[in-house]
């Protein structure tokens, strides 16, 4: 059996995008409070989440242009072996790999040059589409996080996200996920 690979990119920033349903989230905040100890059963409103969601995804709009910023203007740096085992012989080995890191300095002080660019080009994008899809364009995590601690508990990535997805309901996930969910379910039949 030949199996085949199929990238997806995604429109959200990360999956954690994907859980910002109120109603699991409120019920993710109970959890939390549960497993602290904590003795009271606060019930906390859907109305209150979604005023959480608002003020922390405004709280994290410089966090959502300084990200794509650095992803921009902080790409990796690879030196080019071929260009210094492959090139000519009648160089020495110091010259060749000097020649190679004067060419990698060259590129990143272009690059220092243009970061005023980089950032008006990354602010106007943001920008240009906070009104809609501002969710979509915060760090997920950071933002969930933000809004527990609203309501005095912490979202932790690595061990909360499968945590919170599990009190989404079928209606609240993202035709986007289960399209790929439903994906996985054709190529096993």
């Amino acid at each position: 059996m030949v199996t085949q690979a199929k990238l997806v990119v995604l429109n959200k920033r990360e999956l954690e995008n994907y859980l910002l349903s109120p109603r699991a989230i409120a019920k993710f905040i109970q959890l939390k409070h549960q497993l602290v100890g904590n003795k009271e059963n606060k019930v906390v409103e859907i109305a209150e989440i979604e005023q959480a969601i608002d003020t922390c995804t405004e709280q994290l709009k410089d966090v959502a242009i300084e990200r794509r910023v650095a992803k921009t203007s902080c790409p990796p740096i690879y030196l080019n072996r071929d260009a210094v085992l492959n090139s000519d012989a009648e160089i020495s080995l110091i010259d060749k790999l000097k020649e190679e890191y004067n060419r990698q300095k060259q590129q990143l002080t272009q690059l220092e040059q243009k970061l005023e660019t980089i950032v008006q080009e990354q602010t106007k994008l943001v920008e240009s589409d906070w009104a809609t899809k501002k969710r979509d364009l915060v760090p997920g995590d950071l933002l969930l996080d933000k809004v527990c601690q609203s309501f005095g508990v912490r979202f932790k990535k690595e061990k909360d996200s499968v945590r919170l997805a599990s009190f989404m309901e079928k209606s609240e996930i993202d035709s986007e996920i289960t399209e790929i969910l439903d994906s996985f379910v054709e190529a096993i039949q």
